[in-house]
């Protein structure tokens, strides 16, 4: 039997409980310079991924990765889109420290929303990486149109040709 994932609506609805409990959040957290603040980018940052990623894009200990100093977030943008669309499952190792949160797939985003995160993220939290374009998110969402559930880390390696830092 296949397994279907939630629609879309389910999975707003779930997002949208994490976002009101403030599960996560670390509001004493120092302020840090942000590039592109008051972007699209930032906004979508905050609403959607700094519950788990963190403020300052920390991450949560054995849980959630932190995208500051990450290959992963300054690497491949087709890989980091493929996780924004469906999801990502399974333990990651990163630095040394495994990690086994879920992410949901956000496919509900526009190109647009996906490519301004991208970005965004590229971009901060001790990162410098080029823009990523709402073509690259549109190539890669086209490209896995027929993908139903979460990616694992080698199922990424093995469509992206990457391999996992560790």
């Amino acid at each position: 039997m296949r397994h279907r994932s939630p629609g879309p609506l389910v999975r707003l609805v779930a997002i949208a409980g994490v976002l009101a409990s403030g599960a996560g959040c670390r509001p004493s957290e120092p302020s840090v310079p942000v590039v592109g603040a008051g972007t699209e980018g930032e906004a979508v940052y905050r609403a959607v991924c700094q519950t788990c990623h963190g403020v300052g894009g920390q991450g949560v200990a054995r849980a959630f990765p932190p995208l500051g100093g990450s290959a992963w977030a300054t690497g491949d943008e087709g890989r980091m889109a493929r996780i924004v669309l469906h999801g990502m499952t399974g333990e990651i190792v990163r630095g040394g420290v495994t990690y086994d949160g879920m992410m949901p797939a956000q496919d509900v985003l526009s190109d647009e929303k996906i490519a301004a995160v991208l970005t965004f993220v590229r971009a901060n939290f001790g990162n410098a990486a080029p823009a990523v374009t709402p073509a690259t998110v549109a190539a890669v969402r086209a490209a896995e149109a027929a993908r139903r559930g979460a990616w694992t880390a080698a199922q990424l390696e093995t469509a992206t040709g990457t391999t996992t830092a560790r």
